[in-house]
């Protein structure tokens, strides 16, 4: 595969300011990143446009193509109220807003999904599964025109929700290939939106496995977050060959598919040191040229 190979801002933005990420990962080899939009960088708006300019200047001065970014996920409120209301969707525009003056082509942002509460089950029923397609339609189609408006497309994450009684994870809204295929049916605008797929989401709820979601999503999957874990565990988001994702299976089923995105990495770093964020870097870089037959 000649697919670029890329990574999310992981293995670095602890410890680095924003430019010193995009050169760190360009020098640990990556050709692609994955932007992180969750952030402003404690730039104001009015000077957005052309800070969000000179660090697409630098990334291409790099050689570092911004394939896609995600935005904001994480959230105070879990309502459905909330994802519905005008503070959530005003930071998703904000974020496909600074995505457009990136030139990223695909940005991703997680569906609506039952949040667990602490004291209970969090199973997933009938009833959750038509609820959650109905919240995720309404917002989704809402989103539309602001994508539209600023050529910038969306690419849908299948997700797995945690469960605190039984201390593992359980399906959610969206979270299988069928779910997601049904969902672009129903918003019926395969331009606008697509998936993106986090392996190791599907490896722990979507009973099909990773290289079936893969060929079920064809020509969908827009976007990719690989990282590993055991199917049994935690979402922990590991490297390759940390945990056991069928890698060489994943790759034949991207190549079956024509997949022609980037091969981004979402891998959370633990290094205690700056040393060591160069070499998980490295690592998961040197693994994706092994899995993806790169010289």
């Amino acid at each position: 595969m000649n697919n670029k190979i890329g990574t999310n801002f992981g293995p670095f933005i602890k410890r680095n300011s924003l430019f010193d990420v995009l050169k760190k990962t360009a020098q640990a080899g990556f050709e692609a990143a994955d932007f992180s939009l969750t952030r402003t960088y404690g730039v104001e708006r009015e000077n957005e446009e052309n800070f969000y300019k000179d660090v697409k200047k630098l990334s291409d001065d790099l050689g570092l193509y911004l394939a896609q970014g995600h935005t904001p996920f994480s959230r105070g409120d879990y309502s459905k109220e909330y994802f519905l209301g005008d503070e959530w969707f005003n930071a998703q525009c904000d974020s496909i807003r600074r995505a457009s003056y990136l030139g990223i082509p695909w940005v991703v942002i997680h569906p609506f999904t039952h949040h667990p509460k602490e004291t209970e089950s969090n199973r997933y029923t009938e009833e959750k599964r038509k609820e959650g397609f109905e919240i995720n339609y309404k917002f989704y189609k809402r989103l539309k025109p602001v994508l539209n408006g600023y050529g910038v497309n969306c690419a849908i994450e299948n997700l797995a929700e945690n469960d605190f009684i039984t201390n593992g994870h359980q399906p959610c809204s969206l979270y299988s290939s069928k779910e997601l295929n049904d969902f672009l049916d129903y918003l019926a605008d395969d331009k606008t939106f697509g998936v993106c797929l986090d392996t190791g989401h599907a490896n722990l709820v979507a009973e099909e496995g990773v290289p079936a979601f893969i060929k079920n999503l064809g020509k969908r999957l827009k976007v990719l977050h690989l990282n590993d874990n055991f199917s049994e565990f935690l979402d922990v988001h590991l490297p390759p060959f940390y945990g056991d994702l069928p890698w060489g299976e994943i790759k034949d089923a991207l190549v079956q598919i024509g997949y022609d995105g980037a091969l981004c990495f979402e891998c959370i770093n633990r290094m205690p040191n700056d040393e060591f964020d160069m070499l998980f870097a490295e690592y998961i870089y040197k693994t994706a040229k092994l899995i993806f037959d790169r010289k």
